[in-house]
């Protein structure tokens, strides 16, 4: 398999991946609302708070990982685009003209690479913590729910 092929599945991976988290935490938070709908002000409820909001932080980082690779994408497409340009400057320019191109787009290139480097660090991070608030909101979802039927299995206990 080529290069450009692995990478190619790579990023499909990637995506799926990301679009499966971002599912999960967005069902994760409808059915969370589901079950609070029932539940009576407590201080449990801030367990819950940290629940949704470790899930939307989730959310909101899987968002911004797919504008990280999206504009990876661009940037890699972007590079193709002007090594066309670079490739046609071959067979229709001269030596002279063709020296003139290429130091047209140089600083292109490299500022292209850079964006590629930077945003793909960035989606990688984003990734990592998007995992990890699903994570942490599904802990204290854990946690939310047991205090929650504890206080409720408490709550009816006739004493005696």
């Amino acid at each position: 398999m080529a290069s450009s092929e692995l990478s190619k599945i790579a990023d499909e991976a990637r995506t799926k991946y990301t679009y499966f988290v971002l599912a999960a935490s967005g069902t994760a938070i409808g059915y969370s609302f589901k079950l609070a709908e029932a539940s009576k002000p407590t201080l449990a409820l801030l367990l819950f708070a940290l629940t949704i909001i470790s899930w939307a932080t989730s959310f909101y980082l899987g968002c911004k990982s797919v504008q990280c690779t999206i504009s990876v994408a661009n940037s890699f497409a972007s590079i193709e685009d002007i090594d066309n340009v670079l490739e046609a400057s071959r067979k229709f320019c001269s030596e002279a003209e063709q020296v003139g191109v290429r130091g047209l787009y140089k600083d292109n290139i490299s500022l292209y690479s850079e964006i590629i480097k930077r945003d793909g660090e960035l989606s990688s991070r984003h990734l990592k913590a998007q995992f990890r608030f699903l994570l942490l909101g599904a802990a204290s979802f854990v946690v939310w729910r047991t205090v929650e039927l504890t206080y409720i299995l408490w709550a009816a206990k006739p004493l005696t």
